[in-house]
């Protein structure tokens, strides 16, 4: 029989244990609810959505350009990828890849945009010392810049930064001035050596009195970045060239024209979004310069789209041609394209890409108006058409309506399943827009075989002329338009010809002339007859050569039948300028003359029977 003490152990032994379980269970009781409350705020913050709105800027209300920073601050603002921190750790365990890959994707988001046409002007004559027009203008009384301008007494050329002044004589023709455009310093990047004052990108124009050479060039300078110089040179005597006057207008050099007195000059200003600074207007708003003191383009003068599909602007700046002053500017946000200048009006492009289901898209293009020929520029509309524009020759402005040739381009995706099929259609159409209201009242559209594109545009008052092609077969049709009733639009084609017309020419007495390639990728010349609504090919001359696109570089005299451009003779590797000659039935080799360095930048023109070919030589031949 247990004694009483060791009954008193046993007990207090039995109590203890029990002890024991019950703060064991009370331990795991108190885990498992510290574990639940901790997994429920992990659950929690797993599922806290992100923030996707961009941060206030209601500091800076006060601006003149708050409306504008609204729409930066918005269009530069990157919102978070997952909705919150859950969606982000998973997103990689159950991704599926529904888009095909290769190249049936390729080309989804728009066209490679391409060189091309432009429209014709009558060349006037002059008198020594006048202003004798040489470039082959798209609009009348619309002067665009060149590397080239002549007076009744000399040829100027614009070379790597220099300009060269020849005398017309001749067999005696000789270069009588070199006038370099002075660079402010280089800097060494390593072993190369980068211009620090201006790149080499440069164009000019020469007054009617023939005593001043406007230049226009880039600008680089690693404070301001790239900017564009507008300098006026005396020329009056041309063996002492002076320079008078210089501005600056921010962004890359895009275009210009000279109208009345007045330089249009337009450039291209993109926003660093790295560098924007709301309180500094340089890091977000166009500017021109005059000795330093920056004028900013005011905000009601600024057109913009809702939404921002790039940070670049088309700058426009209206400056007097004789003294430089600044008379007015406007910008286009969001507008990087190209431009069409009419005898009143600037029209700017930008590419907007519709996107379809499963990937696909269309490209579109967004057109707008700045009217410029009144005392203040001011913009009058915009309108949205299919396609992308490949140039400014792709536009016309005739009788108060804006016509325009653009090229498809659209990527069409069906699902079947969880894979997703996609094709590519091309093709062309045309658009005639209204200036009262900017609505399109009458259109052509896809009008051309499935996968051709618009290759070269030429319009000719009631009349158009299309070339599209397949670049990759290398064959086309030249389309001829009948614009005269708007409501009821006709035309008809050549037909398939081998190769295609990179850019067609008004010739002049009912002839086109078309300059381009051929079944082989060779030089192909072809001249058309421009019938009863019918284009019809007369002939065609066809060289194993390279050449140049650039339109400029072609000498163009409708008056006696000629045409000169330089090529690169692919047997012997010989540069050769050649002038042509059209007899009415073919084209035929009247005079040859020696050019060197790149092709897209060699002139020329003929002077009493002589032809003068301007490059890094200097040639004068006589041809009759």
């Amino acid at each position: 029989m247990m004694t009483f003490d060791k009954r008193k152990k046993n007990v207090e032994t039995h109590m203890k244990h029990i002890h024991r379980k019950r703060a064991k269970a009370v331990a795991v009781s108190s885990g498992v609810i510290s574990l639940v409350l901790v997994m429920a705020v992990l659950v929690g913050l797993l599922f806290v959505p992100y923030d996707n709105t961009p941060p206030s800027v209601e500091q800076y209300s006060g601006s003149e350009y708050y409306s504008l920073i609204q729409k930066l601050n918005t269009a530069t603002f990157t919102p978070p990828r997952y909705r919150n921190p859950y969606e982000k750790l998973t997103s990689g365990l159950l991704q599926v890849n529904f888009l095909p890959k290769g190249e049936a994707m390729n080309g989804m988001d728009g066209m490679t945009i391409e060189p091309a046409v432009t429209e014709p002007q009558a060349v006037p004559g002059g008198t020594p010392g006048e202003y004798v027009e040489v470039t082959d203008n798209q609009v009348a009384g619309v002067i665009e810049a060149d590397l080239f301008k002549r007076s009744g007494q000399y040829l100027y050329y614009l070379r790597d930064c220099q300009l060269h002044v020849y005398s017309i004589a001749q067999e005696d023709s000789k270069q009588i001035s070199l006038y370099s455009i002075g660079r402010e310093k280089d800097y060494a990047d390593g072993d190369i050596t980068v211009p620090w004052g201006f790149v080499n990108q440069m164009e000019m124009y020469l007054s009617q009195d023939g005593k001043t050479v406007t230049i226009v060039l880039e600008r680089f300078s690693k404070e301001e970045g790239t900017a564009t110089a507008l300098i006026n040179l005396d020329v009056t005597d041309p063996e002492n060239i002076v320079e008078t006057n210089r501005i600056y207008l921010s962004g890359a050099y895009l275009s210009s024209r000279l109208v009345d007195g007045t330089v249009l000059l337009m450039s291209k200003h993109r926003i660093d979004p790295n560098a924007l600074n709301y309180e500094d207007p340089t890091t977000f708003v166009p500017w021109v310069s005059d000795d330093g003191e920056k004028t900013y383009v005011a905000c009601d003068k600024i057109q913009s789209p809702d939404h921002l599909s790039e940070l670049t602007y088309t700058v426009v700046c209206a400056v007097n041609a004789s003294d430089l002053t600044v008379q007015d500017t406007a910008a286009f946000l969001s507008y990087s394209e190209d431009v069409y200048v009419s005898n009143e009006n600037i029209y700017a492009t930008r590419n907007v890409n519709v996107r379809g289901e499963y990937g696909g898209s269309r490209a579109t293009t967004e057109i707008s108006c700045l009217r410029y020929a009144g005392e203040k520029m001011e913009f009058l509309g915009s309108v949205t058409v299919d396609g992308s524009i490949k140039d400014q020759y792709s536009m016309d402005e005739y009788q108060g309506i804006l016509r325009v040739v653009t090229s498809i381009n659209e990527t069409k995706t069906t699902l079947n399943g969880e894979l997703v099929s996609a094709r590519i259609e091309r093709n062309a159409s045309l658009y005639c827009i209204s200036l009262e209201d900017f609505s399109v009242i009458a259109s052509v559209e896809r009008f051309a075989p499935s996968g051709e594109r618009a290759e070269s545009v030429r319009f000719d008052g009631e009349k158009a002329y299309v070339c599209t092609a397949e670049v990759i077969t290398l064959t086309d049709p030249v389309y001829f338009f009948d614009l005269s009733d708007l409501e009821n639009i006709t035309y008809t084609d050549t037909g398939t010809i081998d190769g295609y017309s990179s850019s067609l020419i008004n010739f002049g007495e009912g002839y086109l002339l078309g300059i381009g390639y051929g079944d082989q990728r060779q030089l192909k010349i072809e001249v058309y007859a421009q019938g009863e609504g019918n284009v019809v090919s007369v002939c065609s001359l066809e060289l194993n050569a390279y050449f140049s696109e650039v339109y400029k570089s072609y000498y163009i005299d409708r008056e006696n039948n000629l045409v000169g451009l330089a090529v690169y003779h692919e047997i012997g590797y010989k540069p050769e300028y050649l002038l042509l000659h059209f007899d009415g039935y073919s084209l035929n080799v009247v005079g040859t003359a020696r050019w060197d360095g790149d092709a897209s930048c060699v002139r020329a023109t003929v002077i009493d029977g002589w032809l003068y070919v301007l490059s890094r030589v200097f040639d004068v031949e006589q041809v009759w």
